[in-house]
């Protein structure tokens, strides 16, 4: 059984918080959510058993003490260079040196692991979400560069600029991600210098998911950070997050995805020295601006508003016995010397890299990072081909429970999706044709909108591209909420349409043991976050309402989940035998998330606790609303501008179409090459059904209904034909058809001048005020020759249109 439960107050606490500091026009949903269930994630982590030996402690302080040393006794301070600007003896020199760490068995387990495992737990809160961001990591990379250089003295930690590859069309691609650098970014890490790296901490393997979600530093972030003159301005909590250093720092976690996506496994992978070498890069660069404008950076601490008190000035830094203000002494920052960044001019096109361009057809040349196919000659695969990339990579899971990793304690549970047409996509280029004219100033799709609002000012990734693809990938979530876990994974939908929807399938931790309780939200690759409705299944129809997303799990009945993958399919989609049509439950999925761009705040207490379902249902007379109506540039306004004479046709009170009022009906004359158009008469619409057995032939003649026959059965069947959908009736539509001897009997080409767009009065019973779009049949009517027609037909005339009704087809050839 699954239930919806309130938000846990600690953590509807932070997002509150979050709405006081942040603006979904300004950050991104994903980034809000990302950033309050860290806060969560390393007390989860600190239960589980993590804490640093007094032997991990003095190693720490003594690798301190070293890099102090160090420069008293004019040791040459450290240089650090982009990754790819260093020679490949000095790469090489680098990743042996971390692999040397990685053997080091001087500390438990490791002495990198011991090293990164201090990025986890209680200090999570010391290092992040405070003004001490900088400093802490500052500190945090001189111990660990001090003890790579005790394996190599001429080893320093170099900085990877993720802004050189943000400019790239697709950075997954970039040469970052191949074995020359930090091995492959997709899933496990098999190759590269860092292949198999072990995670003690959960007994796994080193993971990455790069560009699944999140985004790298861009030069606009960068000039926007460098912009402000005071370190209040750009450290958390008041600093906004277009000049906020650390949340455009967590993006980067983000989009790497696997370890550094959790803080507390983040520094698992060395790549999170890479990063936050560039963070310390841009930090001091920012400082040394102050210096020119006059600013004393060592006391440019901010006195109040720095976050929770584990950022006060004089609180413990975590190190020796360090303050929160000492790390920002010039004493430390003059250990490190930062070579620029690699930069180009139209008249110095050359970025000083092999693995770097020069990209000189922007109106700022900037350097961009080379492909790995640019410079190994890799291609990509059949499938990257004809699917693009990122539809058709795959979310790595460690399945890590409580630090354990195993499929089989995971559970499976069916997740809805419903996507509105996002607010940028408008272009489809699938134009209507009228009279043989196609209308390019509209289109197929976009004659139906939303009756609802949109934000069009919805804060996404800069990195997001609108692009004309049809397929929008939808992410889906889960981070346990009395376990320690988190599972990720996307379903795609088509986008053209103004409603679309599908069904993924999530992981959890199984029930059986004990209940789970579990957090589950949606974004668009984008970053936009989808709103969360739980199905109610105390109101008869079963009705979803908006909820927190924190569910409960448990073995009771019904089941509502799948011991594992197999299971929730099934769960979902059930078939008697193997080759019948597969069919789905009637409320398969207890969640369903609503993409809706509508710029709500998905975790507003007051929108969840309401409770929206009526107690009294409308009475069964009355319309509802719709949500869709046709859009203002649709194909009826189009034949307007196609000089076509056309009034609106007014509506009767009474009458029971609910999207009548949106359209306007036309009729034709009957001289149809002059291409006029004569509104609608005045009335109530007629409708009325035209048997066409005796032009088919089909059944025989004894089983003919007349025309009058016919519209009697539809006027007593009309509410069930245009109501609720019910299944045909069980008759006998056809008979036997000789196949073989149809395509031995010639067929007869129509006269030269025959018009096939109308039927003749006495073949087909038609109005013949009214057009069919198609024939009625493929033979010609003045022949004698038996009408043998693919199917039978149900015309309806709706206001003099005809529109065809195919009961059963059963085209050969």
């Amino acid at each position: 059984m699954i239930q919806k439960l309130h938000m846990p107050d600690g953590l509807q606490s932070y997002f509150n918080k979050a709405k006081v500091q942040h603006n979904i026009s300004d950050i991104t949903g994903e980034q809000i959510f990302w950033e309050c269930m860290q806060r969560v994630m390393w007390q989860m982590a600190e239960e589980m058993g993590h804490n640093v030996t007094r032997e991990t402690r003095d190693y720490l302080d003594n690798m301190l003490r070293l890099a102090v040393d160090s420069v008293a006794s004019k040791i040459p301070r450290r240089i650090r260079k982009e990754y790819r600007m260093l020679t490949d003896e000095e790469r090489d020199r680098f990743h042996k040196a971390v692999r040397a760490l990685k053997q080091d068995t001087t500390l438990e387990p490791n002495v990198y692991t011991a090293i990164a495992e201090l990025h986890a737990g209680d200090i999570i809160p010391m290092a992040h979400f405070g003004a001490s961001f900088p400093g802490w990591h500052r500190i945090f990379l001189l111990i660990i560069e001090t003890a790579l250089r005790l394996k190599d003295p001429a080893v320093s930690i170099p900085y990877w600029a993720s802004n050189l590859d943000a400019e790239m069309e697709d950075p997954t691609k970039s040469i970052i991600w191949s074995d020359r650098f930090l091995g492959n970014g997709d899933g496990f890490v098999t190759t590269g210098p860092f292949a198999d790296f072990k995670i003690y901490s959960m007994d796994s393997f080193l993971t990455r998911n790069i560009g699944s979600s999140g985004s790298l530093m861009t030069n606009e972030g960068i000039h926007n950070i460098l912009s402000r003159n005071h370190t209040a301005q750009i450290v958390s909590p008041d600093a906004p997050h277009k000049y906020n250093l650390e949340l455009q720092h967590n993006t980067v976690h983000v989009w790497i995805g696997g370890n550094m996506e959790d803080l507390s496994t983040s520094a698992e992978d060395p790549i999170f020295f890479l990063h936050h070498s560039f963070v310390d890069y841009l930090w001091e660069d920012f400082r040394t601006r102050q210096k020119v404008m006059g600013i004393d950076p060592e006391t440019d601490y901010p006195t109040e508003n720095y976050g929770s008190e584990n950022h006060a000035p004089e609180s413990a830094l975590g190190f020796a016995d360090l303050r929160n203000i000492d790390a920002l002494s010039n004493y430390l920052a003059d250990m490190v010397h930062y070579e620029e960044i690699p930069t180009c001019t139209r008249t110095r096109p050359t970025c000083d890299s092999k693995y770097l361009r020069c990209d000189v057809t922007r109106s700022y040349p900037v350097c961009v990072s080379l492909s790995r196919e640019e410079v190994e000659g890799e291609t990509g695969s059949d499938a990257d081909i004809c699917v693009e990339a990122q539809l058709t990579r795959a979310v790595q899971n460690t399945f890590a429970i409580n630090q354990y990793c195993d499929i089989r304690k995971w559970a499976y549970i069916p997740v809805n999706i419903v996507l509105q047409r996002p607010p940028e996509f408008s272009n489809y280029k699938a134009y209507p044709v009228f009279n043989n004219r196609p209308v390019k100033t509209a289109d197929v799709f976009s004659t139906i909108s939303i009756n609802k609002t949109i934000s069009k000012s919805l804060a996404a990734y800069p990195n997001c591209k609108f692009t004309s693809s049809v397929a929008r990938k939808i992410y889906v979530e889960s981070y346990g909420l009395n376990y320690y876990g988190k599972y990720k994974d996307f379903t795609i939908l088509d986008q053209r349409h103004a409603l679309s929807s599908a069904t993924t399938y999530l992981g959890v931790k199984s029930p059986e043991s004990n209940f789970t309780d579990v957090i589950v939200y949606a974004f668009d690759y984008c970053g936009r976050t989808c709103r969360p409705f739980c199905l109610d299944r105390s109101t008869n129809p079963p009705k979803s309402s908006p909820c927190s997303g924190v569910i409960r799990i448990t073995p009771d009945l019904p089941k509502m989940y799948g011991d594992n993958y197999a299971g929730a399919v099934n769960g979902v989609w059930s078939a008697e035998h193997a080759d019948d049509l597969p069919e789905v439950a009637s409320h398969p999925a207890f969640i369903t998330f609503y993409c809706d761009y509508s710029g709500v705040w998905p975790w507003d207490h007051e929108i969840q606790s309401k409770n929206k379902i009526r107690k009294n249902p409308l009475p069964k007379q009355r319309s509802v609303k719709p949500i869709l109506r046709e859009a203002s540039g649709s194909i009826t306004n189009v034949v307007f501008k196609m000089k076509a004479r056309k009034k609106q046709n007014q509506v009767g009170p009474n009458s029971s179409n609910i999207l009548r009022k949106h359209s306007k009906p036309f009729t034709t004359n009957k001289n149809f090459r002059k291409q006029t158009v004569t509104p609608a008469p005045k009335r109530k619409p007629k409708i009325m059904l035209i048997d066409l057995s005796s032009v088919t032939t089909r059944p025989p003649r004894n089983n003919k209904q007349g025309p009058t026959q016919g519209r009697s059965n539809f006027d007593n069947n009309r509410r069930n034909m245009f109501g609720r959908r019910q299944s045909l009736p069980n008759k006998r539509l056809f008979m036997h058809r000789n196949i073989f001897q149809e395509f031995q009997t010639p067929r007869m080409t129509p006269n030269r001048g025959a018009n096939r767009f109308r039927f003749q009065d006495n073949n087909c019973r038609l109005n013949p005020g009214c057009y069919l779009p198609v024939p009625c049949s493929p033979c010609v009517y003045k022949s004698r020759q038996r009408c043998r027609a693919p199917s039978r037909l149900i015309a309806v005339c709706v206001n003099g249109l005809f529109m065809l009704e195919p009961v059963i087809f059963n085209f050969m050839g």
